[in-house]
């Protein structure tokens, strides 16, 4: 359905001048943002500031493109952002609250609300990295209820994000705003302070040094990714990408490996980034290293049954059970699960390809 099929149905009262300005004001907003011209979108928003459905519209294209636009406090900071936002107050979506988002009533899915939180959340940090601004932080309540905005409007964005968390670990880096809704923006900002140094690093560099550093960034990048992978299995309405499940489903072999075999712990080919993720610790008593790899895959195994609704795999822990044929040629197990995919009688997530 077009916008102003759309857009007519919802608001039949307004005037036909404003289904004619419709268009031309949303063409002129992507126009405005695309040239990141903040100042002349202020008057675009003042010019139109009495009329809800184009605020609404306005409100709309913003939404969609803001949080690529603000990526950072320094950028929410700008004066001429500030003034588009105190706009943004001043529209009748923002009528009998004071300007305030804490006083919104309800769960309110209008775009501007989404701006002001987005842009709330973002400017709340700038006065924690610059003090000598003397800029004063939004109330508690004012950004308690941007968070709840922003997670809820902004919710299938941000769960795209956090998958791509998931997915490289070593690259990852989130917008500023997902990391400031879940309290991760600190360990983000240390994370590219240490991945800087490392880079820059000489060939002289005290090779103590490198090796402290490369192990405080897995453990880093490791806990931002249990961070989301816990905040992603538990947006239950969403649909999981296939990849992501077939990743833990890879990690789970591992850990059954490590398991069945826990001399490899201390082989200096595995991972010391893997072992860390699942708390497997090197050095350990073979006993007490087998303890913990079987602990985390049941753990690992828990989760994916819930996930998928596929039968769990803790038999496989039994060293008892029969080992997997050896394939001609082979020096490693090879071993089918059609089961992950496979429906269950628990109803699983949805797999998104």
């Amino acid at each position: 359905m077009k916008w102003r099929e759309l857009f007519e149905g919802l608001f039949r009262p307004a005037a036909g001048e404003e289904f004619q300005q419709w268009e031309p004001a949303l063409q002129r907003t992507r126009q405005l943002l695309e040239a990141r011209d903040f100042r002349t979108l202020t008057d675009l928003v003042r010019e139109h500031r009495h009329s809800e459905l184009l605020t609404r519209g306005i409100g709309l294209e913003m939404m969609a493109r803001l949080p690529q636009l603000l990526t950072s406090p320094d950028e929410a900071a700008r004066p001429e952002v500030l003034q588009l936002m105190d706009a943004l107050r001043r529209t009748p979506a923002m009528r009998h609250t004071g300007r305030k988002l804490a006083n919104l009533l309800g769960n309110t899915s209008h775009p501007i609300h989404g701006v002001l939180a987005l842009h709330t959340l973002l400017v709340d940090a700038y006065p924690e990295r610059h003090p000598e601004s003397r800029m004063r932080q939004p109330t508690t309540g004012e950004v308690q209820a941007a968070m709840r905005l922003v997670d809820r409007l902004f919710r299938t964005g941000i769960f795209h994000e956090l998958c791509r968390m998931t997915e490289v670990p070593t690259r990852m880096e989130p917008p500023f705003y997902v990391a400031r809704l879940y309290g991760w923006d600190v360990d983000c900002e240390m994370l590219q302070t240490m991945r800087h140094e490392r880079d820059a690093a000489t060939p002289g560099a005290d090779p103590r040094r490198m090796q402290e550093l490369r192990e405080e960034i897995f453990r880093t990048e490791n806990h931002l990714v249990r961070g989301a992978e816990r905040t992603i299995e538990r947006m239950s309405e969403m649909s999981v990408p296939r990849s992501y499940v077939e990743r833990l489903e890879s990690e789970l072999n591992t850990l059954g490996w490590l398991a069945r075999a826990p001399e490899r712990i201390d082989d200096p080919h595995t991972s010391r980034q893997f072992l860390d993720k699942y708390e497997i610790h090197p050095g350990l008593p073979s006993e007490a290293q087998r303890a913990e790899a079987e602990a985390a895959f049941r753990e690992l195994d828990a989760r994916l049954v819930r996930l998928t609704g596929r039968k769990a795999r803790t038999h496989e822990l039994d060293l008892r059970v029969a080992q997997p044929e050896r394939e001609p040629g082979r020096t490693f197990f090879r071993r089918e699960y059609p089961a992950v995919m496979r429906p269950a009688e628990t109803v699983p997530r949805k797999l998104r390809h």
